[in-house]
């Protein structure tokens, strides 16, 4: 029988394995693999094989590269599908066409045209026969994308790439943003093996555009790409991105759109857009229209929530999902860079399975330079969310270490901590990090404060 409420669809699903829930789960082939996600799109008839679409990994600037390719596309006429995980606010932002989110009543119609399927599959005897969370999420965003009519479904990868369940599409561009430290217990412990499991979305003849630059990740990936016969755009060689004043050019094989800008601040956002726009220089060979009006004008009008994002001015209130070292000093970077403050107030949760030492050590490092003047740690709603015995002792030892003279606190309930944030003085910055979770509870916040 189908589900009539939301409401009770919703439960039914969350009532699935999630591993986005689970502290160190193990990543291995038994459990992940695309055998159920083939079965699942088989049951659907196959929605994937629908349409184009672009398949985007790496360790950071996944999600918005895959924005910036969808608002491309949209101004080049085309319906796009974005797949996008987690969410900040609302489960339904995980799937967008045409940069609007799933209905409630139309995630509720995917959920019951999957049920059966499911239902069935909980009645194996098999081990690990029945689909996950992100699974059935990955299955349902392309049965919406068909039943929408999408030309080119934009897809983020989950976790790594040779064992995502988005890995079961042929697409016509791959995108490796790059390879750095995170994920490293299901991953591995090294830039090599970690750049491996990333490397296994590439297809046999399917152009990859890269920003890989670490040299042990990059030999991985231009081995792969090499065995393949997939042909290699990577960031600084056959793709080159040049300052221009207050814009930026973008070339790729010859070719150069320039008077690119973007709303958001930051080098490494640059650098996603040099990504997003030879994705889309390499798509006009399918689709015409994606030309250098459609790239500069996609390229100006993205939104990035949650991404270095100025959600008040005065006090000023930045929020990001930086979960790592490498997005942490991106982040440090650009508030340096393109904010004035007198002091900064961090508010900071996180993952218990991130490198929490590093990341607090490199704002143990950088606290004078950040003219940091107090933290606030916190936890967010995640049964994954690194709690107070284990989280404040850590900083504690670091900034003692550092000899910096910063007030570290804890709190437990969250949502004082938003109300606080916007009766800081104008003059001072407050900052939400640590965790895509807590900039997503802070945004709703903020937002219902108007």
């Amino acid at each position: 029988m189908a589900f009539t409420t939301y409401e009770d669809a919703v439960k039914f699903l969350f009532g699935f394995t999630n591993y986005e829930r689970v502290v160190n789960f193990d990543y291995d082939s038994s459990k992940l693999n695309l055998r159920r996600m083939t079965a699942m799109l088989e049951f659907l008839g196959n929605p994937h094989l629908a349409m184009h679409a672009v398949h985007i990994t790496g360790t950071k600037g996944k999600g918005s590269t895959a924005l910036m390719i969808t608002e491309i596309l949209r101004k080049a006429g085309l319906r796009a599908g974005t797949y996008m995980s987690p969410h900040l606010v609302h489960l339904e932002e995980r799937i967008l066409v045409d940069g609007a989110m799933i209905p409630k009543d139309a995630l509720l119609k995917q959920i019951n045209a999957l049920r059966p399927h499911l239902e069935e599959c909980a009645k194996s005897r098999e081990p690990f026969a029945t689909p996950t969370f992100f699974e059935i999420f990955t299955g349902m965003a392309w049965n919406y994308f068909r039943e929408r009519g999408v030309e080119v479904a934009v897809m983020e990868v989950g976790l790594g790439g040779r064992l995502d369940s988005t890995n079961v599409i042929r697409p016509d561009v791959c995108v490796i943003t790059n390879v750095s430290f995170d994920h490293m217990r299901q991953l591995g412990d090294t830039l090599a093996r970690i750049a491996t499991e990333k490397a296994g979305i590439i297809k046999a003849g399917v152009p990859v555009v890269s920003a890989v630059a670490a040299p042990e990740a990059l030999r991985v990936i231009e081995t792969k790409c090499r065995e393949a016969g997939a042909p290699l755009y990577l960031l600084g060689r056959e793709i080159i991105l040049e300052e221009d004043g207050n814009a930026f050019a973008v070339s790729i094989a010859g070719r150069k759109v320039s008077g690119l800008r973007l709303r958001q601040p930051g080098a490494h956002q640059r650098w996603n857009a040099a990504l997003a726009a030879s994705a889309a220089a390499l798509l006009s060979a399918k689709f015409p229209a994606v030309g250098e009006p459609a790239i500069r004008a996609g390229l100006e009008a993205v939104e990035l929530p949650g991404r270095i994002e100025a959600a008040r001015r005065d006090p000023a209130v930045i929020l990001d999902g930086a979960h790592n070292v490498a997005s942490l000093k991106c982040l440090f970077d650009t508030i340096h860079e393109e904010f004035a403050y007198r002091r900064m107030n961090l508010v900071f949760a996180v993952a218990d399975d991130k490198d929490i030492s590093g990341m607090v050590a490199h704002i143990a490092s950088r606290a004078a330079e950040m003219k940091l003047a107090s933290i606030v740690l916190t936890h967010t709603a995640s049964p994954r969310a690194c709690r107070k015995e284990r989280l404040l002792p850590i900083f504690e030892k670091a900034f003692a270490e550092a000899g910096a003279g910063v007030k570290i606190e804890w709190r437990e309930d969250a949502r004082s901590i938003y109300a606080g944030a916007l009766k800081a003085p104008p003059d001072e910055l407050t900052c939400f990090t640590g965790s895509m979770y807590l900039a997503g509870m802070a945004r709703e916040i903020l937002m219902e404060k108007g």
